[in-house]
């Protein structure tokens, strides 16, 4: 079976969940690469969650996700590209348990969106500029400590060693 990008005779609720909300359809290109940095801006609350509903949410997600994947499968065609719901799956999997609020979970964050963006093909550089801008203006308004960091001055090296004189 080919890949489809648009299913119009699978039912709403299926297209939604199967496509992150619809994006997988509506992306122009990488419909993966476009669910991920739609969901990192989510990842920001999630990170800051207690281990349990972090736990929790990945699993409920995981455990749909598996039923109407393979039910999209039917509409979308076998590996179907718009069906984006298991890149969703995995960031949320891959940032279980990093810590909000410190360095290492802000950073993942910064490196997950140019990760995302880097996966844009070359052909359609064009577009990452937007891209890019989109992300941080929403990252801005929800989650700024991460984007402070991006825009921090590097701090001097530090001379621990000796008595100054």
């Amino acid at each position: 079976m080919g890949l489809k990008r648009g299913a119009p005779d699978a039912p709403l609720p299926l297209r939604c969940a199967a496509t992150f909300f619809l994006v997988g359809e509506a992306a122009p290109f990488a419909p993966a690469s476009f669910a991920c940095l739609f969901l990192l801006p989510f990842l920001y609350p999630y990170l800051g969650a207690p281990l349990w509903i972090q736990a929790v949410i990945t699993g409920l997600v995981l455990w749909v996700s598996i039923p109407v994947s393979t039910r999209a499968e039917r509409f979308y065609g076998e590996d179907g590209g718009a069906i984006t719901l298991d890149e969703v799956v995995g960031m949320l999997v891959t940032f279980l348990m990093l810590p909000a609020g410190d360095t290492i979970g802000e950073q993942a964050l910064i490196l997950g969106a140019g990760f995302v963006l880097l996966k844009i093909p070359a052909s359609r550089t064009v577009l990452a500029p937007l891209v890019l801008a989109f992300f941080a203006s929403v990252m801005w308004l929800i989650a700024p400590a991460p984007m402070q960091l991006l825009l921090q001055p590097a701090a001097p090296p530090k001379s621990g060693r000796g008595r100054q004189g």
